[in-house]
């Protein structure tokens, strides 16, 4: 196996998840929709959503996601041969993927981080796609599937498009 899959056992699993929920539940009288994430060194960010309006209207109006990353820059007749985190040209960039529910568009923003010799982060400069007009506009399956597993786990059932009517 490739040491970047190689993973250290997990903290959690879903019985200890659904235990500690179980019982929040129980002492609390319900529970918010909350979505825990695990890293490799076992380290958890929680992100609970306190208060949700009764409407898709009224709810989501855009989401974001940030993230760093790998990038490899390739022309248009190329395609990919290595991963990005193999590359001897990589960049290491920061994304930022943004989902704007009410227009259905996406935007894409592009940082290239640059460190020094020290390895100290010094500027983040802007990248940008040659053609390109303003924010960059993509597709994300990622943003579309978190959109459409968010709405299947407020409803309990499985997930179908938000109709922005209701």
């Amino acid at each position: 196996m490739n040491k970047e899959r190689e993973q250290p056992p997990s903290g959690l699993t879903l019985e200890i998840v659904a235990q500690r929920v179980s019982e929040s539940t129980l002492e609390h009288g319900g529970h918010q929709p909350t979505l825990i994430i695990e890293d490799a060194e076992n380290q958890l960010a929680v992100l609970q959503f306190v208060t949700l309006p009764a409407t898709f209207a009224e709810r989501e109006q855009q989401m974001f996601f940030v993230t760093e990353g790998w990038m490899s820059l390739m022309t248009d007749d190329q395609s990919p041969e290595v991963r990005p985190s193999q590359d001897p040209d990589r960049k290491e960039v920061l994304l930022i993927s943004q989902i704007d529910l009410l227009n259905h568009q996406q935007g894409l923003a592009i940082f290239e981080m640059i460190r020094d010799t020290s390895d100290e982060l010094q500027n983040l400069n802007r990248h940008t796609f040659e053609g390109a007009v303003g924010e960059e506009r993509m597709e994300s399956p990622l943003l579309n599937a978190f959109v459409l597993g968010y709405h299947a786990g407020l409803s309990g059932r499985t997930a179908t498009p938000p109709n922005p009517a209701t």
